[in-house]
């Protein structure tokens, strides 16, 4: 539950800094007007392009995680019903 409250402050900080870009090269303002739009948006796309990189990574970490752990070994003496005491 925290990483869902920690993932929307994220979103919404990125968010409100696009807002107020957004706002700065629409009022012609001297902090960005000289910017070009991509950069204007670029708290969006950045976040995007991190997300997809950390969960490309994660995800990727898992599938070999999962490729380099052998199987467990099967003690076949201990399913030997017969041998219990």
């Amino acid at each position: 539950m925290a990483l869902q409250e920690k993932n929307n402050d994220i979103v919404g900080f990125s968010a409100l800094i696009c807002l107020v870009l957004v706002g700065f090269k629409l009022a012609g303002s001297i902090i960005a007007v000289n910017w070009s739009w991509w950069w204007v948006f670029s708290p969006i796309w950045i976040y995007a392009i991190l997300s997809v990189v950390f969960y490309a990574l994660a995800a990727f970490h898992k599938f070999n995680k999962q490729i380099s752990t052998p199987p467990t070994r099967i003690d076949h003496n201990a399913l030997d019903l017969s041998k219990r005491p």
